[in-house]
């Protein structure tokens, strides 16, 4: 069997210096005009909504990949989309699930994969499922406090747009779906991340696990147990059992998933502070020396006009058109 076709989409903060602002819409902006083809259906501006408006408007900037066949391929197509932004964007460049200090359910920033190019969708939704809180582990990047507790992902645990797996997997506010525009498996719960070699591992070993030719039943109880032990805790012995079964698959190294992201940038923001994390995974993002950092620039108002008439402006029809295709139709609510 060949391997999937992966597509990737990817959302990034983008701070000055430690917050999002509408000047992110420049950037995209920027890129809309270099390449309108591309970027009008392969980018997005996204938004904190009701109460968590007061905290910040901006949340997240999206690029998206075309798809492409086996995880190197995938990855160095997201690499590419980096570089793109990379060019035009003098913010620091995020890839987290929430931002240190601005943990709002509605103000979050996920990695999504879209898995394509299958036989079976529904055996490899169950498949990619049965894994998934063991996959989950490697992209835990949304570090937070509760109860006096350090917790691993405020987004994986908290956000509105993801959550347990519900009866019908066309919903599109949970984990891991069905999408109605296309024909794939998305996950949904990865937080972003700027190590791509974590996300090629894990492209890695879902081609192994959909190339076994073995078959997985859909526990969503299961599933949404794991989860709830995966949100609280991170990796531990409750995953585990499914990090031995998928080496006899894939070898992989265990501390994929039981160092996750989230350990590094605690570390970073107890040395020097959140904005110094910042700048050292906006280095890692654009693939510079950890030193090798820069000031981030404050806001700028002509840039937030010129961003929103540039960019979100001649994109609206298409913005309405997709959230109209794509709205919850069962399931209620934000979940």
């Amino acid at each position: 069997m060949d391997e999937p076709l992966y597509g990737i989409e990817e959302e990034v903060f983008l701070t000055y210096p430690v917050r999002p602002a509408l000047d992110a819409l420049w950037p995209l902006a920027r890129l809309l005009w270099e390449d309108p083809r591309y970027y009008y259906t392969r980018s997005a501006s996204n938004f904190a909504r009701g109460a968590d408006l007061r905290r910040a408007v901006m949340s997240g900037v999206e690029l998206s990949t075309p798809p492409r066949r086996g995880a190197e391929a995938a990855v160095a197509a997201l690499l590419e989309q980096r570089r793109r932004l990379a060019a035009v964007a003098d913010a620091y460049i995020v890839p987290m699930g929430s931002l240190m200090g601005l943990e709002a359910r509605t103000n979050t920033c996920g990695l999504h994969v879209h898995i394509g190019g299958v036989d079976d969708l529904a055996a490899a939704y169950a498949a990619v499922a049965h894994f998934l809180p063991l996959f989950a582990c490697a992209f835990l990047n949304a570090p937070y406090e509760e109860g006096g507790r350090p917790r691993p992902s405020f987004r994986f645990a908290r956000s509105y747009a993801i959550g347990p797996l519900r009866e019908d997997p066309r919903f599109r506010f949970q984990d891991l779906i069905l999408p109605y525009r296309l024909p794939t498996v998305e996950i949904r719960c990865f937080d972003p991340v700027w190590d791509t070699e974590r996300l090629a591992l894990v492209l890695k070993a879902v081609s192994a696990v959909l190339g076994s030719g073995r078959r997985w039943p859909l526990d969503r109880d299961r599933y949404n147990r794991l989860r709830a032990a995966v949100a609280a805790e991170g990796y531990g012995t409750h995953v585990r059992p499914l990090f031995l079964e998928l080496s006899e698959i894939v070898t992989l190294p265990e501390a994929l998933f039981a160092a996750p992201p989230a350990d590094a940038v605690r570390r970073w923001a107890a040395e020097g502070g959140v904005e110094a994390a910042y700048r050292r995974i906006d280095a890692a993002y654009r693939g510079a020396p950890a030193g090798d950092a820069r000031p981030a620039p404050r806001p700028r108002a002509w840039r937030a006009a010129a961003g929103f008439f540039g960019y979100y402006v001649p994109r609206l029809p298409y913005t309405v058109w997709k959230a109209l295709v794509e709205r919850p139709r069962s399931g209620g609510g934000h979940g």
